[in-house]
C-alpha cells in the first residue's frame, strides 16, 4: 500500500493492490481527535476527495494498553462478574 496525506488540508490518498500498476486509488478526508483515546475519522471515495463526512465515515479508536476486561473493571468497579 502506498499513501500520502496532508495534515493542513486533512486529505489522504492511498493505493491498495498487489502491485502499484494494479492498485486502486482512493481519495479521502480525515480528522484526528485526541483525548483519553485518540480517534481517527475517515471518509474516502474512488473518484474524488469527499467534501464532508457522511454517516458512512469510518471511525477508528486507539486501543488501550490494558486488556479490555481490566479497563472495563476500572471504569465500572461495581459491575458484577459474569
Amino acid at each position: 500500500m502506498l499513501f500520502a496525506f496532508d495534515l493542513q488540508t486533512r486529505k489522504i490518498m492511498f493505493k491498495v493492490g498487489q502491485n502499484y500498476l494494479d492498485a486502486k486509488t482512493y481519495y479521502g478526508i480525515f480528522e484526528v481527535t485526541e483525548g483519553e483515546r485518540a480517534t481517527l475519522r475517515l471518509e474516502y471515495n474512488e473518484k474524488r476527495y469527499p467534501e464532508n463526512f457522511s454517516e458512512n465515515a469510518l471511525t477508528f479508536v486507539v486501543r488501550p494498553q490494558k486488556q479490555p476486561r481490566l479497563e472495563v473493571r476500572e471504569i465500572f468497579p461495581d459491575m458484577p462478574e459474569l
